[in-house]
């Protein structure tokens, strides 16, 4: 009886239609021609909400910016830079730029903890084993992943480390803006590693030519050339 129940599941597995999993698009041909995944805003929106004075902020940016629209839907849909930009410019100038790459921080810890970005992490820090190189080398894949038309992540390996390289960054986005939400997300990365956040710092900006590069060091004796101020986080602990 059991050999016979055996053969019927294996004719039922035979004839049953193969499953076919959707794929996550890089590049749909829908999406606006610079654009980040929802789930980015979403995460940066949640970690501005979370401030002491997040909601009247953003009551406040809701005025300029649809923020609900733009937050609303499926978190591996595409939104426009432009969008995004202008959310991010309102909480800048509100907050300043120490606070802002906390914010964002905070925000890529977030983005951490769902499910594209947690099997990534998930399989990569057994393999890092504390090293930020295996992870700063697949950065380019996830940015292709998160981004379309907002330039070409490179890395070139060092002697204690190595360089990242956004090149291409479109205009009229501010270049210097997204190269602190850049670092902010490269310095949560490093937090996940259980590595310092002077771990990644920045090396170059070069406004005119579109292009900004992100220094990785393996063994952690280089600061951040970005904000050499102590952040609000930093403060409060010293209290």
């Amino acid at each position: 009886r059991q050999r016979q129940m055996c053969i019927r599941d294996r004719k039922r597995r035979a004839h049953r239609p193969p499953q076919h999993h959707k794929e996550i698009a890089v590049d749909p041909s829908d999406a606006p021609p610079s654009s980040i995944r929802r789930m980015q805003t979403k995460m940066f929106v949640g970690a501005v909400r979370s401030l002491p004075d997040g909601p009247a902020l953003l009551s406040h940016i809701q005025e300029v910016v649809d923020i609900t629209a733009a937050t609303k839907g499926f978190n591996f849909g595409w939104i426009s830079m432009h969008v995004h930009d202008a959310i991010t410019a309102a909480v800048e100038t509100e907050l300043g730029p120490d606070a802002y790459l906390e914010l964002w921080r905070d925000a890529f810890t977030g983005s951490m903890q769902q499910k594209f970005l947690a099997s990534f992490v998930e399989l990569m820090v057994p393999l890092a084993n504390g090293s930020l190189v295996p992870l700063a080398r697949r950065t380019p894949r996830v940015y292709e992943h998160l981004t379309r038309g907002c330039g070409t992540f490179v890395w070139a390996s060092g002697a204690r480390g190595g360089t990242l390289r956004l090149e291409g960054f479109p205009a009229p986005f501010d270049i210097r803006r997204w190269a602190a939400s850049c670092l902010g997300s490269l310095q949560a990365a490093a937090n996940v590693l259980k590595r310092p956040e002077r771990s990644v710092s920045l090396e170059s900006l070069d406004v005119q030519g579109r292009k900004v590069a992100f220094r990785v060091d393996d063994e952690a004796s280089v600061s951040c050339l970005l904000y050499t101020s102590p952040s609000p986080r930093d403060r409060q602990k010293s209290r």
